[in-house]
């Protein structure tokens, strides 16, 4: 099999390597670098990358297209449907785009329109953890009509793929309600522990919440405070006001706190704490049937 990565960044670096090394051999890249001049930083950058996967570098689309029974779509998301419309033009029958961008929804399914009217393959297959920490087996969710036909190919490479049931752009759902959380928490570590350290009680605090976070699985903490968020949300809030009043006072700007304090004041205000009679839904079920109940979803 050969496969051709659009576009060579850090997460198209890692998962070439790691093919190369379970002996997919004939990878071929392209990247938007190559145009830049030779002693240009990205291009330089490409190029020690590209040496150091062991794949081999083509000098555009058409000659990434050659060939090629999958090409992964790996472009920063701003650039995603210039860069499918380039390489795509090059492809034909019986050939698939892999799309593994951070790209909306919407546009996944704009794509995987195009490329079924021109008879390619497509499939929504956004990464689901960093690749410089699993590489070429970080999970990844596959939608779309070729996603079966990318699961198959790529599992002899130990690539650790999901079909999804659904068109192109569910998966992109599941990954932005990933990063939701993850983007969310890296904002909220960095805004605690600005706090913290202007406080000089970072490593009091670090402690502190590693005691807490390690104690039992992310599944136990996240319907605990799912379910206490129902009944606990006026009280918790309160309490957030005062850090955003001492964040302020040791000039941190409270970005993070105040998305959270409006959080909890949405739920604090939907009356979820009078209906249940202050007790905790006792499942993920119910805390969904409460947020239906009062509107929330």
């Amino acid at each position: 099999m050969r496969l051709g990565f659009m576009g060579f960044g850090e997460a198209a670096f890692h998962m070439a390597a790691g093919l190369v090394k379970e002996g997919l051999d004939r990878i071929v890249v392209y990247d938007h670098a190559m145009t830049l001049a030779e002693d240009a930083a990205p291009r330089q950058t490409l190029m020690r990358r590209v040496a150091d996967a062991g794949v081999t570098l083509v000098d555009g689309p058409a000659a990434l297209a050659a060939g090629a029974d999958f090409i992964v779509l790996a472009v920063p998301a701003t650039f995603a449907e210039g860069a499918a419309t380039a390489i795509t033009e090059h492809m034909g029958a019986g050939q698939t785009l892999a799309d593994v961008c951070s790209s909306s929804p919407n546009l996944k399914a704009q794509i995987a329109e195009s490329c079924a009217a021109r008879g390619l393959g497509y499939v929504d297959s956004p990464m689901l953890g960093p690749l410089p920490v699993y590489g070429h087996k970080v999970p990844i969710a596959a939608s779309g009509a070729a996603a079966q036909a990318w699961h198959d190919a790529m599992t002899p490479f130990n690539m650790v793929i999901e079909v999804i049931d659904g068109p192109a752009g569910m998966a992109s759902r599941i990954k932005l309600s990933r990063s939701l959380f993850t983007k969310g928490f890296e904002a909220l570590l960095v805004e605690t522990f600005q706090f913290a350290r202007k406080n000089g009680v970072e490593d009091v605090v670090m402690n502190s919440i590693g005691e807490t976070m390690d104690r039992v699985s992310f599944r136990q903490s996240a319907e605990r405070y799912l379910a206490g968020d129902l009944v606990h949300a006026a009280r918790r809030a309160h309490e957030l006001e005062d850090a955003i009043t001492i964040m302020r006072e040791t000039g941190i700007e409270p970005l993070v706190a105040q998305g959270a304090h409006k959080r909890l004041m949405e739920s604090a205000n939907s009356g979820s704490a009078e209906k249940l009679g202050g007790e905790m839904p006792k499942s993920l079920e119910d805390v969904f049937a409460m947020w239906r109940e009062t509107g929330a979803i």
